[in-house]
């Protein structure tokens, strides 16, 4: 009697643990094939005014292309193991674990789906595009009536032991070539780990300009002239360092060249352009520093008030001349 007793705790607890551990691997599945679709309708239609969420996000496709990699062979996995289970007898149908746990997972998957329409429901009325708001409604319905249909018609079938069920083959394969089809069409779209890396070092090039730029301010505001040269600049002010004006790749100081008055030159070789960036991509960065894959040159004017001069100056405010800024391609 004792041993029966452990056998049936030990088979509770892997039970509990595959239902839990495909309810897990199911949420990530299913947020990571709804991230997938959206980020590819935010990427094709494309709205004006950058409603917030509804932008296209290249970080946002990566982490969901990662969570389907993961998370979905854990989950066919899991799913197989407790199938397996149910036709030898070793599952019982009406097992108080199999009852609760796909009750609980139908659950979760509902609180997902509803916070999904909410926030979806929440952009439209933010201003979103109409066609867009279509789109990411009918993947969410397409999404919920395929995860919800499955877990009822499984919850609900009256024999199972020795019974082949083929209906459930069918959802089998049709999810995977579905998971396949969505997979496939987010990496045609995201950066390679390479892309992704020189433009990584694109960015830190253009942070390594913002504090020159800063301390370029500084260093006018408190000797009424221009550096002569970067490593001036890099003894006279506390916060930048000496490789703060050198190159990230090759480490050398970048060209720089004081005019007169408070006009100066800094120029730098960019592996990738920032011209064409979508979505979260294009912010201050592309804005205010725009180059392409080449060696670029940066015209920059000083503000006497520690702040650079970019694209409009409050004449009645300001005393100094307005100066526009221009990118020259050497």
């Amino acid at each position: 009697m004792d041993i029966l007793k452990r056998k049936d705790s030990s088979n509770i607890a892997k039970y509990t643990f595959l239902y839990f551990i495909s309810l897990l691997s199911l949420v990530f599945s299913v947020m990571a094939v709804g991230n997938i679709v959206f980020q590819l309708i935010n990427k094709h239609v494309i709205d004006i005014i950058n409603v917030y969420g509804s932008m296209y996000s290249p970080d946002a496709l990566k982490f969901a292309l990662s969570s389907l990699i993961i998370s979905a062979p854990v989950y066919y996995a899991s799913v197989i193991s407790i199938h397996k289970s149910l036709f030898s007898g070793k599952l019982d149908k009406d097992a108080a674990v199999r009852r609760w746990l796909t009750y609980f997972i139908i659950f979760v998957c509902g609180v997902v789906v509803i916070g999904w329409l909410i926030a979806i429901v929440y952009s439209i009325l933010d201003g979103d595009l109409t066609w867009k708001f279509s789109l990411k409604t009918l993947t969410v319905i397409v999404i919920a009536a395929t995860v919800g249909s499955y877990y009822f018609r499984d919850i609900k079938k009256e024999k199972v032991e020795k019974v082949k069920d083929n209906v459930a083959k069918i959802y089998l394969y049709a999810t995977l070539v579905a998971l396949l089809v969505v997979f496939v069409s987010g990496i045609l779209f995201v950066e390679s780990p390479r892309q992704t890396r020189l433009r990584k070092l694109d960015n830190l090039t253009i942070e390594k300009f913002e504090r020159i730029g800063n301390s370029l301010n500084e260093y006018y505001n408190n000797n009424n002239r221009l550096p002569v040269k970067l490593e001036d600049l890099a003894v006279g002010v506390i916060y930048l360092g000496d490789l703060d004006i050198r190159s990230v790749d090759a480490g050398k100081i970048f060209e720089y060249r004081a005019f007169e008055g408070e006009e100066y030159k800094i120029c730098a070789k960019f592996n990738l352009s920032n011209r064409e960036e979508l979505g979260s991509n294009r912010d201050f960065i592309s804005d205010v520093w725009p180059h392409g894959a080449e060696y670029t040159c940066f015209i920059k004017n000083i503000n006497k008030y520690g702040r650079e001069i970019n694209r409009f100056i409050d004449e009645q405010a300001v005393t100094t001349p307005i100066i526009v800024e221009e990118a020259i391609v050497k």
